[in-house]
This record gives C-alpha cells, sequence and structure tokens, in this order.
C-alpha cells in the first residue's frame, strides 16, 4: 500500500486541509471518505477527480456522523453509500448550547472556541470516568489510547462557535 498526503484548499475560508490517503496495490474498486465536518463536498469532488469512475463511500463517525447527514441532505448523488458510527446521544442542553454558539458568534465572532459550550457538550460523558486523570477518558478504555489522543494537536481541540452551530 502506498501512503500519501495532498492539500486542498477550503472554498469557505481559504485554509489548507489536509488529505490522506492509502492507495492499496492492484484494482481499486471504490473509495472511502471519512467525514470529519470540514467540506466535505470539495473532498468529494477531489476524490472524484483521483478515481474517476470508482464510487465513494463515506464514513461519518460521532461528530462526523452529523457533519455527514448534513452533507447528505445536499449532496446524496455524490456517494454511493453511507456509513454512520458513533452518533451523539440525546444532549437535554442541546438547545441552551445553540443559543450560547449563536450568542458567543455575535459577541466574539464564529471563530471563537468556548470552554463553557465544550462543557455542556463533552461534560456529560467526562462525568462518567471521574478520576481517570483525563476529560477525555470517555473516548476508550484503553489509557494508552486516550493519552496519544490527549497528546494529539488534532484531537481534543475546543470547537469553534460556528462548529458548535453546525
Amino acid at each position: 500500500m502506498e501512503k500519501h498526503r495532498e492539500w486542498i484548499r477550503s472554498w469557505f475560508d481559504g485554509l489548507g486541509l489536509s488529505l490522506l490517503y492509502t492507495k492499496p496495490e492492484g484494482d481499486i474498486k471504490g473509495v472511502l471518505q471519512i467525514s470529519h465536518g470540514m467540506c466535505e463536498n470539495k473532498v468529494t469532488c477531489w476524490i472524484k477527480e483521483q478515481f474517476p469512475g470508482k464510487p465513494v463511500y463515506m464514513l461519518g463517525h460521532s461528530m462526523g456522523s452529523l457533519a455527514a447527514r448534513v452533507y447528505l441532505k445536499d449532496y446524496d448523488r455524490e456517494l454511493k453509500k453511507l456509513i454512520l458510527t458513533g452518533p451523539p446521544s440525546a444532549n437535554p442542553a442541546v438547545d441552551l448550547g445553540l443559543l450560547l454558539a449563536l450568542l458567543q458568534k455575535k459577541l466574539r465572532g464564529g471563530r471563537h472556541r468556548s470552554r463553557l459550550i465544550q462543557a455542556l457538550a463533552f461534560g456529560p460523558y467526562a462525568a462518567r470516568f471521574p478520576g481517570e486523570g483525563s476529560e477525555s477518558a470517555w473516548i476508550c478504555s484503553d489509557k494508552k489510547v486516550v493519552e496519544e489522543y490527549d497528546r494529539s494537536e488534532y484531537c481534543g481541540f475546543v470547537f469553534t462557535a460556528d462548529g458548535f452551530q453546525g
């Protein structure tokens, strides 16, 4: 298998998006796109340019499952199948969180990172694992995985007001 890294620009704000992909040896039967909530259609278009005629499947996990469902509303014709895993469960504070995201966006801008909204969104999960030594203990029972998650620059970040508002 060959590992590759490409960069494309977000149509929304011009930021660079890193694309990591692995190309198998032999014939490619389809492409799996993992949804993370950042310019899914731009990524799908890139996939279709790189792998013409190959079906595109999307996997959305956790918050990515929300982004994938929103994507599907406008671009369902682009995907062969959609796989959703670990969608967020009911959160009684969701309406309050959305209102706070709207207020924070108006007062501090869409890129403001609110610890309060973060606590409302993820605090109930963390509260189930007191004494574990990490607010991220709820993501995995393997402490090494949690430690790597906490150290990673790509994980555990606080969403922006825009991100929470969806």
